[in-house]
């Protein structure tokens, strides 16, 4: 009897815990591409190709493993990755749309490595509805053929010009910048509050340095990372100031330098232009700094760089207001994942003539490297393509 109540009190024993289950090939892909070991990255993205031919996945895949080929200098197979998504996917999928686009990109690169022009056409944009542009400071691309155009002129105008239209959107007070969020919102900061349009709300942001907390009233550039964190370089602080997704209160990150412009490019790259126009800094999400381009590009010295853009496919456009150009760099990864800026090359902005871009300060990259540059005193809109 005694030995059957031991045996009736004794525990179960604890039940099996499932055994983990590995990460996908695409997460090991984006852990990998997040160290810079762009080759591992490359690997984890042939083998889901291999093991899940055909799947919703294995387009992703398609689409990042043509973007990291292109980074690693492999333009000919980013260009048949493109080719293959193309063929793959019905021809209203937005992955047939991002795959051209990138494939515009890269092979535009191709051609000028062969010995063409590195933007050879230069024309007047369709912009009606804005009658002066005193100081447009920003584009930003909603879609391939719909842009937002900051003039910050007078109290700050903000227009949304398309193809077959262009209007003027609402504007918080003393308006110093425009980003845009993912999912399409924009985030536009004036003197007293920051105000996001889809979803709608209106905030302030602070900002933590030298031992006080003090609301950022003088913000000259603001960028949102794939995740809605935002980057602020704000007039009061030297440096970049980062605010976590769905918070307010920003902590210096990354640089210690008056800055002027904050971009981010694919893989959530960041790039900061310093105040006196002459070199950029490029970090990835960790803070750790990738590369430095300037104060020379090429064989040409910076003199002063007025604003910057970034492509989706690591390329960097640098506006140069006293030399009347646009330079072109593109990063280069190698297998020890050192990045290397690589000069494209540089166009001259007209200075004559009917096109003639006199005081260049705004610059925007489309979604196909298209690029749009927009100058004081003038309503035109230009592109280089």
């Amino acid at each position: 009897m005694a030995a059957a109540v031991a045996i009736a009190g004794a525990q179960a024993p604890p039940p099996s815990r499932p055994a983990p289950q590995a990460a996908s090939p695409l997460v090991l892909s984006a852990r990998a591409e997040a160290e810079l070991k762009i080759e591992q990255a490359i690997g984890h993205l042939y083998q889901l190709l291999l093991e899940q031919p055909g799947t919703p996945q294995a387009i992703q895949a398609r689409l990042r493993l043509a973007r990291l080929l292109a980074l690693s200098g492999s333009d000919q197979a980013a260009l048949a990755q493109c080719q293959r998504i193309r063929e793959d996917v019905p021809s209203d999928s937005p992955y047939q749309t991002r795959a051209l686009e990138l494939a515009t990109i890269v092979s535009r690169r191709v051609r000028v490595s062969s010995g063409f022009p590195l933007l050879p056409v230069f024309e007047a944009v369709v912009s009606r509805g804005i009658q002066s542009l005193d100081n447009p400071r920003t584009i930003e691309f909603e879609s391939e053929s719909r842009f937002l155009l900051f003039d910050e002129g007078g109290s700050g105008r903000l227009y949304r010009v398309a193809p077959d239209a262009t209007s003027q959107l609402p504007v918080p007070r003393d308006m110093s910048a425009v980003s845009l969020l993912p999912g399409g919102g924009i985030l536009m900061a004036g003197k007293d509050n920051l105000v996001a349009v889809s979803p709608a709300r209106t905030f302030t942001l602070t900002g933590s340095w030298g031992g006080r907390t003090r609301q950022l009233k003088e913000i000259k550039s603001i960028a949102s990372t794939s995740t809605g964190d935002l980057l602020v370089v704000d007039g009061d602080f030297d440096g970049l100031l980062r605010c976590p997704a769905g918070g307010t209160s920003c902590a210096p990150w990354g640089v210690s330098t008056k800055l002027r412009e904050v971009v981010v490019g694919a893989g959530d790259w960041v790039y900061a232009l310093d105040d006196k126009g002459k070199i950029v800094r490029v970090f990835d999400s960790t803070q750790k700094s990738l590369a430095v381009v300037g104060p020379s590009v090429g064989s040409m010295s910076l003199d002063k760089v007025e604003n910057i853009a970034v492509d989706q496919s690591d390329g960097l456009y640098l506006l140069d207001k006293d030399l009347k150009r646009l330079f072109v760099v593109v990063m280069r990864a190698d297998a020890t994942g050192r990045i290397a800026p690589t000069s494209l090359g540089s166009v001259p902005l007209p200075q004559d003539g009917p096109m003639a871009v006199k005081n260049p300060s705004a610059l925007g990259v489309a979604p196909s490297g298209a690029v749009y540059v927009a100058g004081r005193s003038s309503a035109r809109v230009m592109r280089f393509q």
